[in-house]
């Protein structure tokens, strides 16, 4: 199962270019990624799949610290944004899975983006 669209974000975390949301679809689709074995696709293709959608989290994490910082949010802003973001997402899936993990990646690229020049 995908969501493509209609994922509700908190409006204070939407952004106009939807970014927001992007990160949003990318980590319903990490979470759906990493909790439905399938017996029809081999493990190789789950841990592409995987990877997949770890790669669109990550360049969703980063666009948004960026985006962010050009228009002036300090850094506590952006990690606070992300998490929110975060926790909506994971909400939206079962929850079968320690979201820790992805959270301290999510915000570690966010932070890594942010900073650099």
């Amino acid at each position: 199962m995908s969501h493509d669209f209609g994922i509700p974000i908190d409006t204070a975390a939407s952004s106009a270019d939807g970014t927001h949301d992007e990160l949003a679809r990318a980590l319903v689709n990490y979470f759906e990624a990493l909790i439905t074995p399938s017996t029809r696709i081999l493990p190789e293709d789950a841990a592409q799949r995987i990877d997949a959608a770890r790669e669109s989290v990550r360049w969703a994490a980063r666009t948004i610290a960026v985006t962010e910082r050009a228009a002036g949010t300090s850094p506590e802003h952006v990690v606070v944004l992300l998490k929110k973001i975060l926790t909506d997402a994971y909400d939206l899936t079962s929850g079968f899975i320690p979201i820790r993990p992805v959270r301290e990646d999510v915000v570690r690229w966010a932070i890594d983006a942010y900073f650099e020049r």
